[in-house]
């Protein structure tokens, strides 16, 4: 619960900036995804390679002298998470497990972009994120029914993190940038003892500004 209290005010803090004078734009964002978990006690396990994209929207808010410009960006993205590992489900037998949990995330971060005398202008981010999954597809090779079962019922559907990037403003209202989305939730359901699972991912992202 207190998670979420700060969450909301990080929110409520970015938001009455937004009422200030300013510079707002909004585009959309596309690119890939390298998902994978943190685990204790550790385990095998590879990642997920898929998709990630949406909307966004930044909010120009204040200048450090003519070297850095802050502003506030948020916005809504589709990304697909999981990843990929073996279990043992009889003393001679095991399974290939894929879980794909695709969530909807909301990150609000901080921009601190830096006007140098470059061909581009780069840029970093900071801030929290939260996520609700929307698909929740565990599968097995071969097929084990229970396996899959037990999966489906494992894992929460409300996720949070921090999120860690860098890149550069192009011409033409191009960007690109890699993020780092570090979970802070353990996603399971029923932990036992000390043990969590943490979402971790790796993005790289191509925008166009279209306002």
């Amino acid at each position: 619960m207190k998670k979420h209290i700060i969450i909301s005010l990080l929110v409520l803090v970015f938001a009455v900036s937004a009422i200030s004078a300013g510079t707002l734009k909004a585009g959309v964002s596309v690119g890939g995804n390298v998902a994978f978990v943190g685990t204790e006690p550790s385990g095998d396990g590879t990642p997920r390679y898929g998709f990630t994209g949406g909307v966004y929207g930044e909010y120009d808010f204040y200048s450090l002298g003519e070297m850095v410009d802050l502003s506030v960006q948020s916005g809504l993205y589709y990304t697909m998470k999981g990843f990929r590992t073996e279990m043992d489900v009889a003393p001679t037998v095991s399974t290939d497990l894929s879980v794909n949990n695709d969530y909807i995330e909301m990150p609000m971060l901080l921009k601190a972009s830096f006007s140098l005398d470059l061909p581009a202008s780069p840029y970093i981010l900071v801030g929290p994120s939260v996520g609700y999954r929307i698909i929740n597809d565990p599968s097995t090779d071969p097929e084990i029914a229970f396996v899959e079962a037990g999966a489906e019922e494992k894992y929460t559907n409300f996720d949070a993190g921090i999120v860690f990037g860098a890149g550069a403003d192009l011409d033409m209202g191009l960007s690109i940038d890699a993020r780092f989305n570090l979970g802070l939730l353990n996603i399971e359901d029923d932990p036992s003892g000390d043990n969590y699972t943490k979402n971790r991912s790796v993005s790289l992202m191509v925008s166009y500004s279209i306002l």
